[in-house]
């Protein structure tokens, strides 16, 4: 009797269940919105993706609205920044919300946030965090897998990334007859209403399971309750009554979330696994799982919006915001120079930007892969205390600075030294390859497929050339080089061309910039002395089983001021020849390939990288004592540096530069 009229009032109920808002004409693009509390900017920014919030506006939740939605959120992660940082999370960190129209295709929704991100000048050269809840993190796994690099890392919170169970129509109309046999179909609509339509889950997006950032899964798991009949009618009931309130983060339904518990025990779908069966009473625990393939946290006792509100004790936002801490890089890491982590090998002054005054070479130790930098005499060294793979070190004009590029966990930035302190100057991920504008207020260097200038004065860059690929820093000139930037680009394996371009230009076509020479292997810029462009020849085979390269000096915009042909000797002796800086011929007595080279323009010293021949290393030819004709012996003019040991992307200071 008590069954019966359970029944009853629940038709009565459902009779009363009113359907979501009527879908806009055309949904549009959303919005991209800062929040209004926060003036400052930060290289370092957090989206939040929303969930699954009706609205009848096209372009989803208006900014006042976000705020309202997520203010508890956004004093939590304050609150926690203090504690883990020193400082409220968003004095670190800029904030963002991702509003959009929920009742549309998630693929659309992500490339609408991609064309936003992409378009927005204030995101450029950013590391970007997002935080997807519900529906928002399926964007945010979309546009992870569709468009890698957008997004440095991220939670997905609750999410059915793995679509669920409540999605699929037939799976949920054979649930619901298991658990209702009574009500059977007449529950199927509302089924539909109490889950927001999640019909748009059914389609199974073809991504690879595996994040391309630094994404982080969180799921919740309620115990299902016994299924007992008063206690599932009575859940349906109470579902029933909040079916316009669900999804949004109004109220606590602990109810409706046991009511999905049940549906997804008695539903036969995808493996039917444990982590299939169990989950927040909307998303299964198999959608933050993924196979084992990324790291997860299941959070027991927690429903599906409890995982939205946070459930008010902080354990959600706390392992929130210490991804967002390692994400984004938040914690103090600056780098002083007189605490080495290899101090036996280290000789300082007193003061702690000792090493950046008493360096005359910066460097990258094959070894070790860091960055050194080491005396005239290459007598006393420091090494660079950054972990990661670093990369062509480059000296300011002034001296007091290095800019060298940083490579760590699949992400490259550019880094700059300057006295007793080192720190990130990029956030994309994507950036390397850096060297000075004359000035000293600028930086050129690749970002992406683009060749960007960027002012260490605001923090701005602007792309130059799109469609390059860089293979050595550029070169910024002035005077005689018209103030044009020098660059490699790689046509292959082994065929490099240069180009030059006004550093004011704006994003042209490599194929609209003018190709200065073909086929050589590297650039490299020579200050004081004969001053200009070098460019270095790939090595050539000769008829006689020899080899050689060519060494050619570009100053202005044609005219050739020194060329040197490195050769295979002949008569297995090493020697040099020639008259003035005009057709210099250095013969050595074994095979070489020089790889790179740098001039000193204080000592007139040439030094060439033989980095794959018989007796690699660093040489010099001292090209001042060769034209004086002052040499004694050969070993005068030239010599392998044996102290220099294995190294390679040489700078030099240079007095004036």
């Amino acid at each position: 009797m008590r069954y019966a009229y359970l029944s009853w009032c629940l038709l009565v109920m459902l009779a009363g269940c009113n359907p979501p808002a009527p879908p806009p004409g055309v949904p549009g693009n959303g919005r991209l919105q800062k929040w209004s509390h926060q003036a400052q900017e930060s290289p370092k920014k957090i989206i939040v993706v929303q969930s699954k919030v009706e609205t009848e506006d096209p372009n989803g939740l208006t900014l006042p609205q976000a705020e309202r939605f997520f203010a508890t959120k956004i004093n939590n992660l304050n609150y926690l920044g203090t504690e883990l940082i020193g400082m409220p999370m968003f004095d670190a960190t800029e904030l963002w919300f991702y509003n959009y129209y929920p009742n549309q295709d998630i693929a659309k929704i992500a490339t609408d946030l991609e064309t936003l991100v992409s378009e927005n000048s204030h995101f450029d050269n950013s590391l970007i965090y997002a935080l997807g809840y519900s529906q928002g993190g399926v964007v945010l796994w979309v546009l992870d897998q569709r468009c890698p690099g957008r997004v440095a890392g991220g939670d997905v919170v609750g999410a059915p990334v793995l679509s669920t169970p409540l999605a699929q129509p037939a799976v949920r109309a054979e649930a619901i007859s298991a658990v209702f046999p009574v009500l059977g179909k007449a529950l199927n609509h509302v089924f539909e209403n109490l889950t927001g339509e999640l019909s748009y889950l059914e389609l199974m997006y073809p991504e690879t399971g595996r994040p391309n950032g630094d994404l982080q899964f969180i799921a919740g798991r309620i115990a299902t309750p016994p299924t007992d009949v008063f206690r599932r009618n009575f859940n349906l009931v109470d579902a029933a009554t909040s079916i316009n309130n669900f999804l949004t983060g109004v109220r606590d339904d602990r109810q409706f979330a046991e009511l999905g518990s049940y549906l997804m025990q008695s539903a036969s779908w995808r493996s039917g696994s444990r982590d299939d069966k169990t989950g927040d009473g909307v998303v299964p625990v198999s959608s933050a799982t993924l196979d084992g393939a990324v790291p997860n946290v299941v959070l027991e006792d927690y429903d599906h919006l409890d995982l939205l509100s946070g459930k008010g004790d902080l354990v959600l936002d706390r392992i929130i915001a210490e991804h967002i801490v390692a994400v984004l890089d938040l914690a103090p890491k600056w780098v002083v120079t007189d605490l080495p982590e290899t101090p036996e090998m280290i000789e300082l002054n007193d003061t702690a930007d000792s090493a950046l005054a008493w360096g005359k070479f910066a460097y990258i130790n094959e070894i070790d892969q860091r960055m050194w930098v080491a005396d005239e005499d290459w007598a006393r060294t420091f090494r660079m205390p950054i972990s990661g793979e670093h990369s062509w070190p480059r000296f300011s004009p002034d001296n007091q600075s290095l800019v060298f590029g940083l490579a760590d966990g699949g992400r490259a930035n550019l880094y700059r030294w300057h006295g007793d302190w080192a720190g990130p100057i990029s956030f994309d991920g994507v950036s390397r390859l850096a060297d000075f504008s004359p000035n000293g207020q600028w930086l050129a260097y690749q970002a992406d497929n683009r060749l960007v200038i960027h002012s260490l004065t605001n923090q701005r860059r602007y792309p130059v050339v799109s469609g390059a690929e860089l293979v050595i820093p550029p070169i910024w000139t002035v005077e005689n080089l018209a103030g044009q930037i020098y660059f490699t680009h790689r046509v292959s394996d082994e065929a490099f061309d240069i180009y030059h371009v006004s550093p004011r230009q704006r994003d042209v076509a490599l194929s609209e910039v003018e190709c200065v020479q073909t086929n050589c292997r590297y650039l490299f810029v020579v200050r004081g002395g004969p001053a200009g462009i070098v460019a270095l020849s790939a090595p050539q085979a000769l008829s006689d089983g020899g080899r050689e390269q060519w060494i050619t000096v570009i100053s202005g915009l044609a005219s050739t001021h020194l060329s040197l042909r490195v050769s295979t000797s002949v008569d297995n002796s090493d020697g040099i020849s020639g008259q003035g800086w005009a057709d210099l011929l250095l013969e050595l007595n074994h095979d070489f390939d020089i790889t790179e080279i740098a001039f000193d323009s204080q000592y007139g010293h040439l030094y060439l990288n033989d980095g794959g021949g018989a007796n690699p290393g660093l040489y010099l030819l001292d090209v001042n004592l060769w034209l004086l004709g002052q040499p004694d012996t050969w070993e005068d003019v030239f010599y392998r540096l044996e102290r220099a040991g294995n190294i390679s992307q040489l700078d030099i200071k240079t007095p004036g530069r």
